[in-house]
């Protein structure tokens, strides 16, 4: 089947912004301004998720209007994230550890305290600072090739308080002695504690040759009835009480029955969460590190009607699909990356029609991209825009498509 794309002009699409006049709030955060994260903490929360709303309403473009729900909240504005990247850097001869700049990929702001992540956070980035700069070490510089210091990466269970440090360093770091030590004395629970060695020239908080300086490199998250295993370089919704505000509203799209496909599935979080309301569950991601969590998540819950594949959305979507029984009951869920749906995923859909395809976005240009295609073969039941990033311009959201008749 070769569905004719719409016609797009290449420009980038707009992005949400919020005027002036309506930045009457204090921001709370020391940073503000200089870092590049959290750009709307001076807007008033109610008027953040109203510009969302709009902005969601105005990129759809009459999509979906009649069927459109208003934003929901965040149940957390701030320490909501359950994940952060830090990274090293230097500035004016002095060594820092925090976010970058906006704009300014090279620099590094000094952080000394961050409102989306966890309060006890500062005393972890104080003391990994104090470290650092006692022991003489110097952050990662890509042009030249020299430092030691790349990231530092601390991942929460929000449910649990489960904690992982994971600092990232090139192989010119011989050993981090003395790191866990400094960590100690903040008296932060730390679960477990890995260091990982990068030394690729991309700024990206990744590393291999883990060595684990305390636990097994694993920390559990808890959502709904579910526990869930979180590695360092595992996919999970960085929201946690947004996503068990998601899976909540969800529970009365799906009808229980027939085959449920996931696919981007990750660790397998929005598949699992219903697999017991399904004959069966069969997951599609490309990372093999998420598979494997999945599969894992699946045993720990006592999920025994799942099966997770790794590859390429594109290739395994159509021929599961081609090889189903076009009357029975399909129920897809779609949590593509920010592009959206890869082309010959739309068309197997439009190809096979499942009875019912759940997407959920966290980009609604693409979004909007794809239901332009998609609505020849489908109505559009339902849409919920979310907020999982409270301060910032992102949009989450689900929609609901059923296969017309």
């Amino acid at each position: 089947m070769n569905l004719k794309q719409p016609k797009t002009v290449k420009v980038k699409p707009p992005v949400l912004s919020i005027p002036f006049s309506e930045r009457v709030a204090a921001a709370p955060c020391p940073h503000f301004g200089v870092c590049g994260g959290c750009s709307f903490q001076d807007v008033p929360y109610p008027a953040q998720t109203e510009a969302k709303e709009n902005f969601f309403k105005e990129t759809l473009n009459g999509l979906a209007d009649s069927v459109l729900e208003p934003i929901l909240a965040s149940p957390d504005l701030w320490h909501y994230r359950n994940k952060m990247e830090f990274a090293f850097g230097q500035e004016g001869g002095r060594l820092t550890l925090g976010l970058h700049p906006r704009g300014r990929v090279w620099s590094v702001v000094d952080v000394g305290r961050c409102d989306i992540l966890s309060e006890e956070t500062s005393l972890l980035l104080e003391a990994a600072r104090a470290w650092a700069v006692k022991s003489g070490l110097t952050p990662f510089h890509s042009l030249s090739g020299t430092g030691q210091l790349r990231h530092l990466v601390i991942r929460e269970g929000k449910n649990t308080g489960q904690r992982m440090v994971n600092l990232i360093s090139t192989s010119q770091l011989e050993s981090p002695a003395g790191f866990m030590e400094a960590l100690a004395s903040t008296g932060v629970r730390i679960d477990t504690a890995l260091w990982s060695r990068n030394d690729g020239v991309a700024d990206v908080a990744q590393g291999d040759m883990a060595l684990m300086l305390r636990g097994e490199g694993v920390i559990t998250e808890r959502l709904g009835p579910l526990e869930f295993r979180v590695t360092p370089y595992g996919f999970m919704q960085t929201n946690t009480h947004a996503a068990e505000m998601m899976v909540r509203e969800l529970a009365s799209w799906v009808e229980a029955s027939g085959l449920l496909v996931d696919v981007y599935c990750g660790s397998g979080l929005l598949g699992l969460s219903f697999a017991r309301r399904f004959d069966r569950l069969t997951g599609i991601e490309m990372n093999p590190v998420s598979v494997d969590l999945a599969r894992q998540n699946a045993v720990m819950n006592g999920i025994e009607n799942a099966d997770f594949l790794c590859g390429a959305a594109e290739k395994l979507l159509p021929e599961i699909l081609s090889g189903l029984d076009l009357k029975a009951r399909v129920t897809l869920f779609v949590d593509p990356p920010r592009s959206g749906l890869h082309p010959k995923v739309v068309e197997a859909l439009c190809a096979v029609k499942p009875q019912s395809l759940v997407y959920v976005s966290c980009n609604p240009h693409s979004l909007a991209n794809d239901l332009r295609i998609l609505k020849a073969f489908y109505t559009i039941e339902r849409m919920q825009p979310m907020d999982f990033y409270p301060h910032t311009p992102h949009i989450e959201s689900m929609t609901l498509l059923q296969r017309m008749a």
